[in-house]
């Protein structure tokens, strides 16, 4: 569905973000 759609979007970005 869409809400898992964005929290992977959101997850990635926090793990990114993290990494960076």
């Amino acid at each position: 569905s869409a809400t898992v759609v964005i929290g992977n979007l959101v997850g990635l970005n926090l793990f990114l973000a993290l990494l960076l």
